[in-house]
């Protein structure tokens, strides 16, 4: 029984369209990640950085007010650094990650086109009440998570490339019996009708669990290269799109997003059951008749019947009569191939 189930297990892993597809993906998202590093800059106190080094440096000045995020907490990083904005000729960013944080949560930053920092101001009245203030009374713990709210956005990318991926390589697993017109001999044994198809369906969720497993851990590997690992106890509520129900810190949020992609992966498998339920019908009492395999183990022992082969295909056809004479339909005529192994 199991034997079906690694020889199922390499159909799929077999599949160079799918392995091809996941090295791309693998590739863009790591060229992405370290493209962002080497662009990254910062500026603290008139002195600019960039690459890993900038990363670093804006690591270390949030450690400084990492914490219950407070209003007098947001006033003393606006009078320290002013308002985050970029240099209109080269795109610099000219502020650190504090000071764009509170550019983005609390005033009208992301309405203006970012290199003015003299159209930026802070919220009022209902902008204010609505956008600023929860972040305000809420406990949140600030600290840095810039890296973090990336992986969150990039694994939803991540996920729906794979279950694309997911769907090219497990289709055929039922499919190909029909195009390679095996289906209905599979039918015709015991272990064809029941734990064959259940070794085909464990094979395609241990290939869906694994994949999306290791993708994962690959995501987890390179954004900890990247980033190190602070930030992961701040709260989720700081996560760009942490809306409903999300685990309080950011470390869980992201295992929380990691379950549901493994969630998704797992239901998107299951929608094979629909390609096999033809193989669990019972066989109606017609076919059975017409079946050329049907009773095809009466008087032969068990050894004798698991390699039956066939010469050329003078199978019984579907009869339909037409006058008075029975005629064979030869489109129709069941193209069994000459040697057939029955499990």
């Amino acid at each position: 029984m199991w034997t079906i189930w690694k020889e199922e297990l390499y159909k799929i892993a077999s599949r160079k369209l799918v392995w091809l597809g996941v090295s791309l993906l693998l590739a863009f998202v790591t060229f992405r990640l370290y493209s962002e590093q080497n662009t990254y800059s910062s500026t603290i106190d008139g002195k600019t950085y960039r690459g890993a080094e900038a990363i670093k440096k804006d690591q270390e000045l949030t450690r400084l007010y990492a914490g219950t995020l407070t209003l007098d907490k947001v006033k003393q990083i606006y009078e320290e650094y002013g308002f985050f904005f970029y240099d209109k000729d080269d795109k610099t960013r000219l502020g650190n990650y504090c000071n764009w944080f509170i550019s983005k949560e609390f005033t009208n930053f992301m309405q203006t086109d970012g290199y003015d920092p003299g159209q930026v101001h802070f919220y009022t009245g209902q902008d204010w009440e609505f956008n600023a203030e929860p972040l305000l009374h809420g406990g949140i713990r600030f600290d840095y998570i810039y890296g973090w709210s990336d992986l969150a956005e990039i694994y939803l990318m991540t996920i729906i490339v794979l279950f694309i991926l997911l769907i090219i390589g497990l289709t055929p697993l039922f499919s190909e019996e029909y195009q390679l017109k095996t289906a209905d001999i599979l039918r015709t044994t015991r272990r064809g009708r029941q734990s064959g198809i259940w070794m085909k369906i464990l094979a395609a969720l241990f290939f869906s669990v694994v994949l999306v497993l290791a993708v994962t851990a690959y995501l987890w590997g390179i954004y900890l290269d990247v980033y190190g690992t602070q930030g992961l106890d701040a709260s989720s509520a700081l996560l760009s799109f942490a809306y409903g129900y999300y685990p309080e810190t950011a470390a869980g949020f992201l295992v929380f997003l990691f379950f549901l992609g493994l969630a998704g992966a797992i239901l998107l498998t299951g929608l094979l059951y629909q390609g096999i339920c033809p193989y669990m019908d019972p066989w109606p009492k017609t076919h059975e008749a017409r079946n050329p395999l049907h009773g095809i183990h009466a008087g032969v022992s068990p050894a004798e019947s698991r390699i039956l082969i066939f010469q050329g295909a003078a199978h019984t056809a579907p009869v339909y009569r037409s006058g008075s004479r029975d005629r064979r339909d030869p489109a129709r005529i069941p193209q069994v191939p000459k040697c057939i192994t029955l499990i």
